[in-house]
């Protein structure tokens, strides 16, 4: 089935988003990964207190969840390692990256925000993500060994 969470707005996803067709990352706070690592912006547990807000606005990225490309977990990394890394000791949690193949059950992606590696995915209700996950890590063994 391909319908979006149900508070997405009716203009979202954009119209160029595309069916995706290969492995992305994305942070993760549970190995093997589990639904709750797969929600969209608006519902991880720091951000539902701006559900109405971002669904008056429109705002189709809040609607979404960030994927990288392999050539941006460095950099995002880099960014984002501290606010990750205190966001899993307050959920008492692993910290990592998981990589998942995404096709066309899986929802729609775009490029977005200034990263280049930096994705949307506006994931489909019954995609289960967790379930197409490839391999997950702690961030030490991605950084490590240069295993990706």
């Amino acid at each position: 089935m391909t319908t979006f969470h149900p508070e997405t707005p009716k203009k979202c996803p954009p119209k160029d988003a595309v069916s995706p067709n290969g492995n992305f990352f994305r942070f993760v706070f549970n190995n093997p990964p589990i639904p709750d690592d797969f929600v969209i912006w608006v519902y991880e547990p720091e951000n539902k207190h701006y559900l109405d807000d971002r669904k008056r606005k429109g705002d189709c990225g809040a609607f979404a969840m960030s994927m990288l490309s392999k050539e941006g977990i460095t950099r995002s990394r880099g960014l984002f390692q501290h606010p990750l890394k205190k966001k899993a000791i307050q959920r008492n949690s692993f910290f990592g990256l998981a990589q998942v193949k995404l096709d066309s059950n899986s929802g729609k992606i775009k490029k977005t925000g200034q990263n280049p590696h930096h994705y949307d995915l506006w994931p489909y209700l019954n995609s289960k993500l967790e379930y197409n996950r490839v391999v997950s890590r702690n961030l030490k063994c991605y950084f490590a060994k240069r295993r990706i």
